[in-house]
């Protein structure tokens, strides 16, 4: 259990691949899912449960998921894990969805490590940006 902002969060990682969930009362609030490919690292997917899909006593106790670094958390714990065993490229695709909702998300894997780059193969076909962080 780990304490963010006065709220206890369990941490799960599914030792088989790249996967990390963060708990709230037993339900999942963030997720990191990623696909190794040698020494290269896929993030496929990096989500914070948006607050409609909570209950409404949950919220209440937290107030909104988003702005309470779980999502910060997340990636850090992925990234640690990612260089423990490593892992010398983690790259994903970031769309103009994601953008729209969250605004300074190109801006937080900047500060967390991450180049922001013009989409390549290795991305989504809708992608707008692709992101990379190498070591």
């Amino acid at each position: 259990m780990t304490i963010i902002n006065e709220l206890a969060f369990d941490f799960d990682v599914e030792e088989d691949d790249f996967n990390l969930e963060a708990t709230l009362d037993g339900m999942w609030v963030c997720r990191a899912l990623g696909t190794r490919e040698g020494d290269r690292l896929r993030l496929e997917d990096m989500q914070v449960r948006p607050d409609v899909e909570v209950p409404k006593a949950l919220l209440k106790q937290v107030g909104t998921l988003r702005g309470n670094k779980i999502g910060t958390e997340v990636l850090r714990r992925f990234l640690r894990r990612a260089d423990a065993e490593g892992v010398r490229e983690i790259f994903g695709s970031v769309t103009q969805k994601d953008i729209e909702e969250n605004r300074d998300l190109l801006g937080w894997y900047r500060r967390e490590g991450f180049e922001v780059t013009v989409p390549d193969g290795d991305c989504l076909d809708h992608a707008g940006h692709k992101i990379v962080r190498r070591r």
